[in-house]
């Protein structure tokens, strides 16, 4: 029931790539420690948008960075900074059930979306205007735990936490 793009004969296969660096640790001294972790991924075609003719796009990376140190036999500290950028186009999702006949309870072509039916194998966005989305987060947070006694610890955490969104 799936209107197929007039590109291509078949519904187009989504592309994924992702690679990650993750757990890289320099020793900084006998009681301290930094790790680093990047990731990247890129995703493209998972929607098709057959009124502008484009596939979806979406590109993600983030940084984490940790510091762990052993203060003391009893007190350690432990700081993490991390940072996200997403850019995402064709954000838009169906609700499939939405485009469904109340009557019958039979699929209806998406409104304005020139007979594209929603299903999980046409993954479409019917929007005329460009839709795309960017993010940006980043965080810090500290820990620091105090063993007092025995089976008795202090633990304090404080982070703070950032996030930004642009949308045409």
């Amino acid at each position: 029931m799936s209107r197929i793009p007039p590109s291509s004969r078949s519904w187009p296969t989504p592309t994924r790539a992702s690679s990650t660096a993750s757990g890289w640790t320099r020793r900084w001294s006998d009681n301290a420690a930094f790790r680093l972790s990047l990731g990247q991924t890129r995703e493209d075609g998972l929607a098709y948008n057959p009124v502008r003719h484009e596939r979806s796009t979406s590109y993600v990376n983030g940084a984490r960075l940790r510091f762990l140190w052993q203060a003391a036999p009893d007190l350690s500290v432990n700081v993490i900074a991390d940072y996200d950028k997403s850019d995402v186009t064709d954000v838009s999702a169906l609700l499939f059930s939405r485009y469904d006949n109340a009557q019958t309870g039979q699929p209806e072509p998406i409104p304005g979306c020139g007979g594209y039916y929603a299903s999980y194998r046409a993954r479409v966005a019917c929007n005329n205007d460009p839709s795309f989305n960017k993010q940006g987060s980043w965080g810090l947070s500290a820990q620091v735990d105090w063993t007092v006694a025995d089976y008795f610890t202090i633990t304090s955490i404080t982070a703070g936490r950032r996030f930004t969104q642009n949308q045409p």
